[in-house]
């Protein structure tokens, strides 16, 4: 669609690992705010990140992470999911996705992923 890099821009938002700031133990959370952006593309967006547990994951020790988003608009998109993010290099080894709405090709599309990093 035409808007199809406002939409890239707003689903990245929507399911993009942001390391918290500081060290945190099981069940902590922290938040990121996006802030409405024409020029960018951004919608008013919130992140909200859960480290569970650490884990191994292929080998790698990985930390859990439940993330959930939400925008504001009118028709807003949400994503809630599970992540898991190696400890070494903070890179997504793996992630499951739900989401409503979602920016897709100037569509709102609902649905499911399933992200599994083989390589690097």
């Amino acid at each position: 669609g035409e808007d199809s890099g406002g939409d890239a821009v707003r689903f990245a938002a929507l399911n993009t690992f942001v390391l918290p700031g500081k060290s945190v133990q099981p069940n902590e959370s922290w938040t990121v705010k996006y802030h409405a952006n024409e020029e960018t593309g951004f919608a008013e967006t919130e992140v909200n990140f859960k480290f569970i547990r650490r884990e191994k994951l292929d080998g790698k020790n990985v930390a859990l992470v439940e993330i959930e988003s939400k925008e504001e608009g009118q028709i807003p998109a949400t994503l809630t999911g599970k992540m898991w993010i190696d400890l070494e290099n903070s890179f997504l080894m793996k992630g499951e996705y739900e989401f409503q709405n979602a920016p897709v090709g100037g569509m709102a599309v609902h649905g499911k992923i399933t992200l599994t990093r083989t390589e690097g």
